[in-house]
């Protein structure tokens, strides 16, 4: 058999979005390609099964007594943070950002994202998957409706930034055409060669990097309709939870004393670019929370080894009601 590194098929992955408030679950020809790490989105496909026996029915449920139904396609894709073309994913895990050039800048673009409800924003995404066969073949796999109920991003020391993307779609379709592929140029990845954090303006010394938005979309919404039962675009059921860690050495008892007393700090995590974009710029991604409050703080002492600090925490709004989370993506795209 063949895969994508012997056979001569490469897999490949293509976003796109319609018109903001335009058509949740209609195909738009995907034309924004993406470098990928894993894609796991697939069919959902539920079987509605009878409870009823027969004489002489023992063994199992017979054929003809259950029915099978599509109720969209869900699950997990995880690209790599790069210096362009990460605003796309970034705008539909937050909202549409505002897009301004720093003072002194000509090329470079600060595409700044804030917590806003994603209503009327979806897109199609579509990836080719490579056949294990004796004839090298891609099969294209098109989802339409897709929206991103929950994401991770995250960077470990010695690793690159990683956006782990929960995807939830209205539809499957496998017979669309496959997308001929064209990657921005120039790209470079954001590592943790660039990175650095700080907590409360204090250098943070960290050694792993998290934050994590929990689900908090309805993705159910199907309803009895004689023309059809796809379900409807997805909307807000509950409060934003964002949470993550910031894995540390115990170098002193600061973050001890704030998780006992309760008292909320700010956080900021930087990831730079290695190249100048112009002047003193550089692709980064800034992560920037001003409240937040620990979950943990003790030392943890295993064996002779460095003393660890964990140091999961919660993002919580402002008392005066200002954004808890701000992400800066600077680039040189235009658009997300």
């Amino acid at each position: 058999g063949t895969n994508a590194l012997t056979g001569g098929t490469t897999p490949t992955l293509v976003v796109t979005a319609p018109t903001p408030g335009s058509g949740y679950g209609d195909f738009v020809r995907p034309n924004k390609f993406t470098e990928f790490v894993d894609v796991g989105v697939a069919a959902n496909v539920s079987f509605i099964v009878s409870k009823a026996r027969r004489a002489g029915q023992k063994l199992a449920v017979r054929s003809d007594r259950s029915q099978a139904q599509v109720i969209g396609a869900d699950g997990d894709l995880s690209v790599e943070g790069v210096t362009k073309s990460l605003g796309f994913w970034l705008k539909h895990m937050m909202g549409a950002p505002v897009i301004t050039t720093p003072p002194g800048g000509t090329n470079t673009r600060d595409h700044t994202f804030t917590i806003t409800d994603l209503w009327n924003m979806s897109f199609t995404l579509q990836a080719g998957i490579p056949m294990a066969a004796d004839i090298p073949a891609v099969q294209p796999f098109t989802w339409v409706g897709c929206k991103i109920p929950t994401w991770e991003i995250g960077c470990d020391k010695d690793g690159v930034v990683d956006l782990k993307i929960g995807v939830d779609a209205k539809d499957e379709d496998t017979s669309r055409s496959l997308a001929v592929a064209s990657y921005p140029s120039g790209l470079e990845l954001l590592t943790w060669v660039g990175a650095y954090m700080t907590m409360d303006g204090r250098n943070a010394d960290g050694m792993k990097f998290s934050l994590s938005k929990g689900k908090n979309l309805d993705t159910d919404r199907r309803f009895a309709n004689r023309n059809n039962h796809k379900k409807r675009e997805p909307i807000l059921n509950d409060a934003t939870d964002l949470k993550g860690a910031l894995e540390n050495e115990f170098h002193d008892m600061w973050a001890y004393y704030k998780f006992i007393a309760g008292t909320p700090i700010s956080m900021v995590a930087v990831f730079e670019g290695p190249s100048v974009i112009e002047a003193a710029y550089k692709p980064m991604l800034q992560i920037t929370m001003p409240t937040v409050r620990f979950d943990k703080a003790a030392a943890e002492l295993q064996g002779v080894d460095v003393t660890k600090q964990p140091l999961p925490y919660v993002v919580e709004q402002p008392a005066d009601g200002s954004q808890p989370l701000t992400i800066v993506y600077r680039t040189t795209d235009l658009t997300s």
